[in-house]
């Protein structure tokens, strides 16, 4: 320490530490210092004189205990070792220096040291690759008469370890810091190796970097540079990842057209439409003139198309006339979708969510929709339960499940509804159904739990779905969702609606005819997102009241 109660700290691998007036503040390499291993220490007059495992440093401070100027002492100054024993320095009264080394005792005479005042000169004299000459001719357009080094050097991403040999053309204990701009954030520690090896540097832009200190603490007045580039393999360029959309899209596209020819075969009316689309795909497939504009056109194109497979709102309410359905897609296309059909007397009505949201989810989705009119309207399955079974099989071989573990498929709540009987049937695959119904003068939320499996991805081929029949009583109300409006983020504290607040929200709105609840309920989610939070899933709600 000194008169003035600071204390002067020696680590054995993280330098010096200096307590003053309550506060710390550390000396490393990082700052100059010859090592970070401290064995020595002594602070007189402004110098802090450091022994360490690798020389001496003199390092003057300022009044803020900041270092103005570092030198640098070791065996090529006349010391006797450069390895100072523990507690080894010491300042007599004549302000010599004594430093006690592992081969014996050392003075330093201050009146003795002359400072060397000319700064080093420096250069980069030369560049290997791959530890090796190389005729840089062959890798440049042009070399530098100076130092026959390459301009603009650009090389591939397999040719990217290189050694940089640099010189100080005056000789005087010099000591050198180098950094590669671009791959590091700091100067290297003191050296005095005049060659710096980089391996495996990562495809970019770089600046090599170095400067030169002498023992007397004068650096060289500029920072030599040497900049080059070594470039990306073609599998990350932009235009690799522009063909891979493209590539993808094409597949989606192909996959758009064999579906629709499938849909053609079984309704006609939906051909004319299907047809127009395909048309319109075909068309714009010539007209794309890069990667984003196509990805832009193809996804307006799957939203018609997607909505064009959805059931017509005016066939819905002509079948099921107190009925609404909310649905808000995240994306331009949907992972939810709803689907109706009536066969024989009996309504079929289902909302399904499928696995994720926007191109993939709406990809399930037109699998799901399709699926769901082959088995009902083709094959003629009528129990919910078989239906589910049904879809799960023809999911898992649509994207060949079986082979390729795939985990993709869809959650959904189906309903057979039959007015004659006044009941219906349910069946559910993770989506579960409520109704709410007037028990002795009280409103009373009701709910039938789904079967705790998906339909594809990891569920077995063989599994069973449980049929729920209900009778129906006047004035009940059924409600099917996807998991979109429970689990939307919103609020004061940004925190999910809930399923408990979605049910609370269901039971105020029992006075209201289904148009208006429609109109509730989506006022009511558009509040709770407020302007700081988007929606982050696709929503969908069917309400339908007897």
């Amino acid at each position: 320490g000194d008169e003035k109660g600071n204390v002067f700290f020696g680590t054995q691998d993280g330098g010096v530490v200096i307590l003053s007036k309550g506060k710390y503040t550390t000396l490393n390499t990082k700052n100059g210092i010859c090592s970070n291993l401290i064995s020595g220490i002594e602070y007189k007059n402004g110098d802090l004189w450091l022994g360490t495992d690798k020389g001496v440093n003199k390092v003057k401070l300022n009044a803020n205990l900041e270092p103005e100027s570092i030198l640098y002492f070791s065996s090529e100054n006349g010391f006797i070792s450069n390895e100072v024993n523990q507690n080894g320095v010491f300042i007599d009264e004549q302000d010599n220096v004594w430093f006690c080394t592992i081969e014996g005792i050392t003075r330093y005479n201050p009146k003795q040291d002359w400072a060397h005042s000319i700064p080093p000169k420096l250069v980069i004299n030369d560049l290997k690759l791959s530890y090796q000459h190389v005729d840089w001719s062959l890798y440049a357009d042009s070399l530098n008469p100076s130092n026959d080094l390459p301009v603009d050097l650009s090389l591939s991403y397999k040719n990217n370890n290189l050694s940089f040999s640099f010189q100080a053309t005056t000789v005087d204990n010099i000591k050198y810091q180098f950094m590669l701009e671009g791959n590091d954030d700091n100067w290297s520690p003191l050296t005095s190796k005049n060659e710096a090896v980089f391996t495996n540097i990562p495809p970019g832009h770089y600046t090599f970097k170095v400067k030169a200190v002498n023992s007397s603490g004068i650096w060289s007045k500029d920072v030599v540079t040497y900049s080059f580039e070594i470039r990306p393999p073609f599998w990350k360029t932009w235009w690799f990842y522009t063909l891979c959309v493209v590539v993808i899209l094409g597949g989606f596209i192909a996959f758009i057209r064999y579906r629709t020819a499938q849909l053609e075969k079984e309704k006609k009316v939906l051909e004319q439409k299907v047809e127009e689309r395909t048309t319109e795909l075909k068309e714009s497939n010539h007209k794309l003139s890069d990667a984003l504009h196509d990805i832009k056109d193809s996804i307006n194109y799957a939203e018609r198309i997607q909505r064009a497979m959805l059931p017509a709102d005016a066939t819905i309410q002509r079948n099921l006339t107190r009925s609404f359905i909310l649905f808000k897609p995240r994306d331009v296309v949907s992972g939810d979708f709803y689907w109706f059909s009536r066969r024989d007397g009996i309504d079929y009505i289902a909302a399904v969510d499928c696995t994720g949201h926007g191109v993939p989810g709406a990809f399930m989705s037109m699998v799901g929709s399709s699926l769901l009119n082959e088995i009902i309207l083709t094959k003629n399955t009528t129990d919910p339960s078989e239906i589910l079974a049904l879809l799960n099989r023809g999911v898992q071989d649509a994207l060949k499940q079986r082979e390729n573990q795939t985990r993709d498929g869809m959650d959904l709540a189906l309903c057979a509804i039959n007015y004659e009987q006044r009941t219906f049937k349910y069946a559910g695959a993770n989506r579960s159904l409520w109704i709410i119904r007037n028990s002795e003068g009280a409103t009373e939320v009701e709910e039938i739990k789904a079967t705790k499996c998906a339909i594809g991805g990891f569920t077995d081929e063989s599994q069973h779905y449980t049929t729920h029949e209900i009778q129906l009583k006047e004035s009940d109300t059924i409600y099917m969702s996807s998991d979109g409006y429970a689990d939307q983020f919103g609020g004061a504290n940004g925190k999910k609606l809930m399923t408990k607040r979605f049910k609370e929200i269901l039971l105020a709105i029992q006075n209201q005819d289904m148009s208006m609840q429609k109109k509730t309920l989506d006022m009511e989610i558009t509040e709770w997102m407020g302007d700081s939070h988007e929606q982050v899933d696709d929503i969908l709600v069917v309400g339908i009241k007897f």
